[in-house]
């Protein structure tokens, strides 16, 4: 086709000046101009910085926030967690956290909301949305995002806060509390132990066999159980290497 071309401008001396390559394409198409058939590429768009919003530091919070909500890519989470962990614990542990973390800044605004000291997890008389005898302490403390000091006590956790004053359960006995504090997460250097793409790991049993394989095969002996081995000697083991050898 090239060579064509060639040629059409070579033979079009008649003209008195070289025939342009679009033209003798066009000639020898027929008619058509093909160039122009083809989809003109998209249109570039061009921002300049100056035209860009100016970085804040509320909008860094925000994405920070995004970012911190979404389990799935907490970024934030990972950077704020210890690497001696393998990574599938790792990951569990972060999402475990940061969930909790999300459940402390609900408790939180809730308890603000009614005016009580925060307590966490949220009790359930103020979860419950039985605010109606709280209307008289909301239209006191509706000014305070927080209450006043005089209802602040130092002592914050739910199993101080309980309404029996004197304990006659003996101390050794460790009485179910629901909302007792528990704690939340497993810190560990364990690795994880399997993943897709390491090959043959996986929890082994007792004769270094991966736990869900089985080394002995139904009947035939040494030859059914041969097939389920890694290496082996093509010379002494019973059969040929099949396909998926």
């Amino acid at each position: 086709m090239l060579r064509c071309a060639s040629r059409v401008c070579r033979a079009a001396s008649l003209l008195g000046y070289p025939l342009r390559r679009a033209a003798a394409m066009e000639m020898l198409y027929g008619g058509v101009r093909v160039q122009h058939l083809a989809q003109s590429p998209f249109s570039l768009r061009k921002t300049r910085s100056e035209a860009l919003p100016s970085p804040s530091l509320q909008r860094e919070r925000d994405d920070l926030e995004l970012e911190v909500k979404d389990s799935a890519n907490n970024v934030m989470g990972l950077r704020l967690f210890p690497i001696n962990i393998g990574m599938r614990a790792r990951n569990e542990a972060v999402r475990l956290r940061s969930e909790d973390c999300y459940k402390r800044l609900l408790a939180q605004r809730q308890c603000a909301e009614v005016g009580e000291a925060l307590k966490f997890p949220v009790p359930s008389s103020l979860s419950a949305g039985e605010h109606k005898d709280a209307t008289a302490s909301r239209q006191l403390y509706a000014t305070h995002f927080h209450p006043p000091s005089s209802r602040l006590s130092i002592l914050t956790r739910p199993v101080d806060c309980s309404d029996c004053k004197v304990k006659t359960t003996p101390s050794d006995v460790a009485l179910y509390h629901p909302r007792a504090w528990r704690p939340l997460q497993m810190l560990k250097p364990m690795p994880h132990n399997w993943s897709p793409t390491l090959r043959s790991s996986g929890v082994r049993g007792p004769h270094m066999q991966l736990m869900q394989e089985r080394l002995d095969g139904k009947g035939f002996g040494w030859k059914r159980k041969s097939r389920f081995l890694w290496q082996q000697d093509i010379d002494t083991a019973g059969f040929r290497p099949k396909r998926f050898f």
